[in-house]
């Protein structure tokens, strides 16, 4: 199977949901354990799909075995926290309740004589994804011994295993087009970055 970063993903009625934002990876076992499904689509929010999920994938699109509401059941990639600012960070008069000022400044909203419409509140957002598997997204970076490669477009898995064949890394830094590096030539599968066994000449030699 081939998990294209960007790709459409649709529901096994081909109703399309939205795109492929992100792959999600055991670096102990190799194997595609959960797929982001961003940009909403349908559902309206990130999602992270199991992979357990997938009938096939193709660079273009990764069809599901799910229908719309079971889809609409997955669970979210991200958790939104908002909170309060610290109460004690508000100063009092002349509005209700105070207001979070710097001295000689004015809330949010704030006019002479008018009540704030309100304030910004700290925004904490939190991962889904078990703790210790990778995250290849759009801009992962592919470095090898001597330096950056390119960025990660897609990831080929063995369709029984899910286990990780290759890495496809997009043209333009260092290939005149797409190229394929197996698994053998990956030393790390890192958040954000992959590092790679060999030099930029052999890769070259190679492909």
């Amino acid at each position: 199977m081939e998990f294209h970063i960007g790709a459409r993903i649709h529901d096994r009625d081909d109703n399309d949901l939205g795109k492929l934002g992100h792959v999600i990876v055991d670096p102990a076992t190799d194997e595609v354990v959960e797929l982001v499904l961003t940009e909403g689509g349908l559902l309206g929010r990130d999602v992270l799909v199991p992979v357990e999920s997938v009938r096939s994938a193709d660079p273009d699109v990764v069809h599901l075995e799910l229908d719309k509401e079971q889809a609409g059941r997955l669970k979210d990639f991200v958790i939104t926290h908002y909170t309060p600012p610290d109460a004690g960070a508000y100063a009092g008069a002349p509005w209700a309740g105070g207001a979070l000022v710097a001295p000689g400044m004015v809330p949010v909203g704030a006019a002479a004589g008018i009540e704030p419409l309100g304030f910004t509140p700290i925004v904490d957002t939190e991962s889904q994804i078990p703790e210790g598997d990778v995250d290849i997204e759009s801009g992962s970076e592919v470095w090898a011994t001597d330096g950056k490669v390119g960025v990660v477009s897609e990831v080929v898995v063995d369709p029984q295993t899910r286990r990780i064949e290759s890495i496809v890394v997009e043209h333009g830094l260092l290939f005149q087009t797409n190229v394929a590096i197996p698994r053998e030539r990956i030393a790390d599968l890192g958040a954000g970055r992959i590092t790679l066994n060999v030099s930029k000449s052999e890769l070259t030699g190679e492909s």
